[in-house]
């Protein structure tokens, strides 16, 4: 997914000291995500398929601080996700 590999790229960038991001810089995304189609699921977790991992996330000096769902339509909801740069 596309914020996972910006995720790694901030990280990658800072490990060479060329910082994307300042200590206290915001990195916002949006996160598009569909609708479950079976009951097994829940849509809740879906997000978290398509976003980086808690090592990438560490690895890019980053915290996420806020994850908020727009729906789009029945089926697709886009996700607003907000890191901040603590390192």
């Amino acid at each position: 997914p596309s914020c996972c590999q910006l995720v790694r790229n901030i990280a990658f960038d800072r490990k060479r000291g060329s910082r994307l991001l300042k200590k206290g810089g915001h990195l916002v995304a949006f996160v598009p995500c569909r609708k479950c189609e079976s009951e097994d699921e829940n849509d809740d977790d879906l997000i978290y398929k398509e976003l980086p991992n808690e090592d990438d996330i560490k690895d890019a000096g980053l915290k996420m601080t806020n994850l908020m769902e727009q729906p789009l339509n029945s089926l697709l909801s886009r996700w607003m996700v907000v890191y901040l740069c603590i390192l």
